[in-house]
């Protein structure tokens, strides 16, 4: 095996076969002769195959202008595929989905790790803060709390009741009743039987005024120190309604198909076929298109590259995937050590290294952790509140000032007398 000429296929991904590897070596040795300066879970898999079998490496650069390569309606294979298939390179390392790609010359070895085909969109524009101290304060949730709290405070009062000195309220109203007086008293503003139910009406007023005004107080501090974004697209079928068109290579295509279900199929029928190397920024630039991309591996991509100043994603990455495959590496069928890398996978896998080799990956680039797949919420900075971010509050206020002086207005105008004779009778009193 030693000084064996190995042909090998391998191309710049993020983050599995990247180039930048300066921070690596503060969790592995790298030689260049191995690697081909590569690092990633792809390039250090055959840094490792290449110094255990001392093989001389000979770099294969794609066929034509695809990475991973797919199979064309002419029948032509392009990409690193082409290359295993034409017998170009005996392994093609960079790792791809374990399925069926409508052609034959090639065979899979042992699977490295395993990853979903998921959809990208932008994320939701910001709920503005002028809006989101008064949007969806009190949901069916809330209000089911509320009912309940109203609930609960007609049978106090129920108690109260029964156990009263005063004969003559003592047991008026069964506490069916009361609790239902005090649920749409609390909610509505009037008693269901005012003649007998005044203290009722008065405390349900109470506690709707506290309970109302709290949940209120509560959502405003959450709005100011909280950043909200719009609704989430987090299933195909939200996909599907949103009437975006997903953007994705001619290869990446081809794994999807044939479609699972006929929602699945009316996406597909919705793709735009663009070149397999634009970026993710490119692909969503246009407001209308989403992308298709390996779950894991996007989530890092935009913790590294696509975030705001305050470390936000630009991007959400759809819950409900497409497919989820296994990854595996592809040989040509007649290499003769096929089996003794397929050994040597199979122990890596066996030890935990391929997991550990991303980890690797994502702390030398710096990235903290990977993004979240969907995320509405995040912390606010703290800024001055502008005039304009307060115009909902302001104009409420006006509408009052208004009412209440048009109301004062009618009644002095149309009861002058009985007005006046209540301004005399209390300064007399």
């Amino acid at each position: 095996m030693k000084d064996f000429p190995l042909r090998a296929s391998i191309f710049y991904r993020f983050p599995t076969s990247i180039k930048e590897c300066e921070n690596m070596k503060h969790y592995i040795v790298l030689n260049n002769e191995h690697s081909g300066g590569y690092c990633g879970l792809d390039g250090l898999i055959m840094a490792e195959v290449i110094k255990k079998f001392r093989f001389n490496l000979t770099l294969i650069r794609p066929k034509g202008y695809q990475n991973y390569g797919y199979v064309t309606r002419e029948g032509k294979v392009t990409g690193t595929l082409g290359n295993i298939v034409h017998g170009e390179a005996d392994i093609a390392f960079n790792s791809r989905f374990l399925a069926d790609y409508g052609t034959t010359g090639f065979n899979f070895l042992m699977y490295t790790s395993s990853d979903a085909l998921c959809v990208l969109v932008n994320r939701p524009e910001d709920i503005p803060l002028w809006l989101f101290p008064y949007k969806d304060v009190y949901d069916n949730y809330v209000m089911l709390l509320i009912a309940c709290s109203f609930a609960v405070a007609g049978v106090f009062l129920w108690l109260l009741q029964r156990f009263s000195t005063d004969n003559k309220r003592k047991g008026t109203l069964r506490l069916r009743e009361i609790v239902l007086d005090t649920i749409v008293a609390g909610t509505c503003g009037f008693s269901i039987k005012p003649t007998k139910n005044s203290f009722i009406l008065k405390a349900s007023c109470f506690f709707s005024s506290t309970i109302f005004m709290a949940t209120f107080q509560g959502h405003v501090n959450y709005a100011f120190t909280t950043v909200k974004s719009g609704d989430d697209i987090k299933t195909l079928q939200d996909l599907y309604d949103s009437g975006l068109e997903i953007s994705t290579s001619p290869s990446i295509k081809a794994l999807i198909e044939p479609p699972y279900n006929e929602l699945q199929s009316a996406l597909i029928d919705r793709m735009v076929i663009g070149k397999e190397n634009n970026t993710l920024q490119e692909t969503l630039s246009a407001k209308m298109y989403a992308a298709l991309d390996r779950r894991s591996d996007v989530l890092l991509e935009i913790q590294k590259f696509h975030t705001d100043e305050l470390g936000v994603p630009l991007f959400n990455v759809v819950e409900e995937c497409f497919r989820t495959y296994y990854l595996s590496i592809i040989v040509r069928p007649e290499f003769p050590f096929a089996e003794h890398v397929k050994v040597v996978l199979e122990r890596l896998q066996a030890a935990g290294l391929p997991s550990r080799y991303y980890e690797w990956t994502r702390h030398s680039l710096g990235i903290s952790g990977p993004a979240q797949a969907g995320g509405s919420s995040g912390p606010r900075p703290a800024t001055p509140v502008s005039i304009e971010e307060l115009r909902i509050a302001f104009s409420v206020l006006l509408a009052g000032y208004i009412v209440s002086s048009i109301v004062l207005t009618v009644e002095r105008r149309l009861c002058p007398c009985r007005n006046r004779g209540r301004f005399e009778n209390g300064l007399t009193v």
